[in-house]
């Protein structure tokens, strides 16, 4: 006798006149659903989300650079005048410069009176430090006001993306409007490469910085370091494997539930008609 490979199939068609719907069925068939509806809604929500990584490593992404670092600076000093306000840039390359002016721009507030410095200049990516001082001006006032407000200081490319959370602008809003008037103040940066790279990988180059202070002299010290921060987007597509077999699971369970309840209903009714 030969052996029948249809024996081994568990959905054997029947045909449409000898089936019978139930309620019980119909229950179980909804629930089925809805659950598998849940299951499905709950991968396209994995998919959808985004995940930010965060990554730190010894490099320099941004090669082409040519060792140098774009600053950009804002600073309101309401109590000094633009003529004696002027960028001081030095570090231990030999670099010393007094009075950069170079797409620098000095804009006079209360009436000549007080000043907003705004810098765009580059640094070298060596320890060194650059200061906002009276240095350049020809005539020295005798009691320089350095009560000051840094509205931004940013280094490379400003990064401003939804959820993304840095320390890109970390002095942005500082004010020392209310110390006092000859004081100077240091603040001491520590400055980390930072790469950011979408969904599409293309990368943004930007500087991320820590901060102390401590009052002596206004002076912004920098130091570069080694370490690099990487901030990446990432979108997993959702294991279609996995997919497949928590769709599978609940009909498998409802198709064998569902039999086994037609099939108890179906002898407790043969029961009851063979003893009438």
């Amino acid at each position: 006798m030969v052996f029948d490979v249809r024996r081994l199939d568990i959905y054997r068609k029947v045909p449409k006149d000898l089936t019978q719907p139930t309620y019980t069925g119909a229950v179980i068939s909804i629930c089925c659903c809805m659950f598998m509806l849940f299951l499905f809604l709950s991968e396209l929500t994995g998919f959808i989300a985004t995940e930010i990584v965060n990554e730190l490593y010894v490099d320099d992404p941004d090669k082409d650079s040519g060792g140098k670092i774009e600053v950009n600076l804002n600073i309101t000093l309401p109590n000094l005048s633009c003529d004696v306000v002027g960028l001081d840039i030095q570090d231990e390359m030999g670099r010393h410069e007094v009075g950069h002016i170079e797409n620098s721009m000095k804009s006079p507030l209360n009436n000549g009176q007080g000043c907003t410095f705004e810098g765009q200049f580059s640094i070298n990516k060596v320890p060194g430090n650059f200061h906002i001082s009276t240095h350049s001006a020809t005539a020295q006032p005798d009691n320089p006001d350095m009560t000051h407000v840094i509205n931004k200081l940013t280094f490379g490319e400003m990064i401003e993306v939804k959820n993304v959370q840095g320390a890109f602008n970390a002095v942005g809003g500082a004010s020392k409007l209310a110390s006092n008037p000859l004081a100077s103040h240091d603040y001491v940066l520590k400055i980390v490469p930072t790469v950011y790279e979408d969904l599409k990988e293309k990368q943004r180059y930007s500087y991320q910085y820590t901060v102390a202070q401590k009052v002596k002299w206004w002076i912004f010290l920098f130091d570069s370091l080694a370490d690099c921060a990487s901030i990446q987007y990432y979108s997993e597509w959702p294991w279609c494997g996995q997919v497949g077999l928590k769709g599978l699971f609940p009909c498998c369970i409802t198709f064998i539930y569902e039999s086994r309840i037609n099939t108890a209903y179906n002898k407790r009714t043969n029961n009851k008609l063979s003893c009438c």
